[in-house]
């Protein structure tokens, strides 16, 4: 009778993600900024931001075509530009821009989800970081918006282009972008609006302000997706890209100026019932104990 023994196999370890990687502030270089952003009440009144008035708010939605008004805005700031440049070299300082943008998660696999989460992206954050970078509007937005988006003239593109020292980047949730189609949604619509020229419906997952305090206070989610985030911030710094600093939103539950108290982005919470107490939830305190660690 003939023996086999059989061998042994050994299966390769497998190389760790960047989740996997420990994550401490020396991992930052010294003069990375960290901090946290936060605002007592924030009311808006037809674009302006006003102090001393009753809490309350209302939303807005932009008028049906604000591209014009977003063009002037772009010719505007680069004339402002132009005269604080004069100054820069006495005072040294640096001229930059600073966006907003909600990460968008296609609703599903398919291919027209994907595109629309790219389309929303266009639509919210290219629609401004892209005239600053190339000169033209994503492309997206001049075959969906068409002759209602103006155009720039050759000069006045060549002006906008590279015309910032450093990018801010205000970020501060997700949405799901799901493709509109023809018979999903009613698109295209009978009057086309910058809210419906994207072909993309948006949704978002909120917090939800009417948790008991017990359960508010322990924020797990906030504080692992602020530990991952910071492990990716990393990462793409090592890759090259060229990060600042970085402030978290936010430090307090606060009057947000579209949504009110209906959502509590802060990391410490904030009893609006009772003398504006606050408690550190698990976030504060695993933040404070990565800025002070060794």
């Amino acid at each position: 009778m003939l023996n086999v023994q059989s061998a042994s196999v050994t299966k390769p370890t497998p190389k760790p993600t960047i989740l996997d990687l420990p994550l401490n502030r020396k991992d930052f270089p010294p003069d990375f900024f960290f901090g946290t952003g936060s605002s007592a009440y924030q009311v808006m009144f037809h674009g302006h931001h006003v102090t001393n008035v009753k809490l309350s708010f209302k939303t807005y939605s932009l008028p049906p075509a604000p591209y014009c008004g977003c063009l002037f805005c772009f010719l505007s700031m680069k004339v402002q530009l132009l005269k604080m440049a004069k100054q820069q070299a006495t005072q040294n300082g640096k001229i930059g821009i600073v966006l907003v943008h909600y990460w968008m998660v296609p609703y599903s696999n398919s291919p027209a989800d994907i595109s629309a989460a790219e389309r929303a992206t266009d639509f919210m954050l290219g629609w401004f970081l892209e005239p600053i970078n190339t000169g033209e509007y994503p492309q997206s937005m001049q075959d969906l918006v068409g002759p209602r988006l103006p155009r720039f003239y050759k000069e006045q593109s060549e002006m906008l282009k590279g015309s910032y020292d450093f990018l801010g980047l205000n970020y501060y949730t997700a949405n799901y972008a799901k493709d509109a189609s023809l018979s999903d949604g009613g698109f295209p619509p009978k009057n086309p609006s910058y809210d419906t020229d994207s072909r993309v419906i948006q949704t978002r997952i909120s917090d939800d302000s009417k948790l008991p305090i017990e359960e508010a206070l322990k924020d797990e989610e906030r504080k692992a997706s602020l530990r991952d985030h910071l492990k990716y911030l990393v990462a793409a710094m090592k890759a090259g890209v060229d990060v600042k600093g970085f402030f978290v939103w936010t430090l307090l539950d606060d009057f947000e100026w579209d949504v009110g108290f209906t959502v509590r982005f802060g990391m410490n919470y904030v009893d609006f019932n009772n003398g504006l107490k606050r408690y550190p939830k698990e976030s504060a305190l695993w933040f404070k104990n990565f800025l002070k660690a060794d």
